[in-house]
């Protein structure tokens, strides 16, 4: 099995679509994508910036190095069929790392169990309490603090998102975890405040409309997505500029 790192300063994947294998000493994550290299890159990327969303990896990356981190591309296969290739891999694989199935969105055996010990061990030392009402604090997505909010519940009624969605923001605040384009930390945190100098890219686009700003003033509009936004700048190369004035609004939620 080739080593991630490595072979990830080639773009022979870039645009291919089919499944992978992430896998650290006995351990595997299946997954898929439409860019492979992309895709790879994004996890190579999150893990090594300690920010990666599943807590199996990023817990095998901080053990073991990324020296110990491989893929493989089992196969390619087009974009509609990915997500249901993806789950069949991820069973006929046993991928332990797996958080749920794809298709179904059911969580796997090794995350409902570890949920189950966590609840029975929460009612057992009496720390499962009612609904969260501790004080939290909202910021942007810099670092820089916006307002204070009673608890998640009255964050989540104001802004129209899950309580729960802020509550693991909030409780993961150490890790740079966003909710939208804010970021919430519980007012008696331990953690302190901090500035944050990186976001995904994803982020920016799903949640911000870019244009460009002509010298007259016209604000042209950017399709979103990352492939977009670099054919853009490659195209405005091409065109001879050599400044490019960007505004960035938040999109407007229908």
């Amino acid at each position: 099995m080739k080593n991630l790192f490595k072979d990830l300063k080639t773009k022979d994947l870039k645009n291919k679509c089919g499944i992978y294998i992430i896998q650290c000493k006995e351990h595997l994550y299946v997954g898929s994508s439409k860019s492979l290299w992309s895709r790879l890159y994004e996890h190579r990327y999150d893990m090594k910036n300690n920010i990666h969303g599943n807590g199996y990896l990023q817990h095998c990356f901080n053990k073991y190095g990324e020296t110990e981190i491989y893929f493989k591309i089992v196969e390619f296969c087009e974009p509609v069929d990915r997500t249901v290739r993806e789950a069949y891999y991820i069973k006929e694989l046993k991928a332990t790392m797996n958080m749920q199935d794809p298709v179904t969105k059911v969580l796997s055996k090794v995350s409902r169990e570890k949920i189950s010990k966590s609840l029975k061990e929460s009612y057992a030392s009496n720390q499962h309490k009612k609904p969260d009402k501790k004080p939290v604090e909202m910021y942007d997505l810099a670092g820089d603090f916006i307002k204070d909010f009673i608890n998640c519940e009255e964050a989540a009624k104001e802004l129209g998102v899950s309580t729960h969605h802020i509550q693991v923001t909030a409780s993961k605040y150490y890790e740079g975890r966003v909710c939208g384009i804010n970021r919430f930390r519980y007012k008696d945190s331990k953690v302190l405040p901090q500035k944050f100098n990186y976001i995904r890219p994803q982020v920016i686009t799903k949640y911000f409309d870019l244009f460009i700003i002509e010298p007259t003033g016209e604000e042209v509009p950017v399709k979103k997505g990352i492939k977009n936004i670099n054919q853009m700048l490659v195209d405005q190369l091409v065109k001879g500029k050599r400044e490019i004035v960007l505004k960035a609004k938040p999109t407007r939620s229908e």
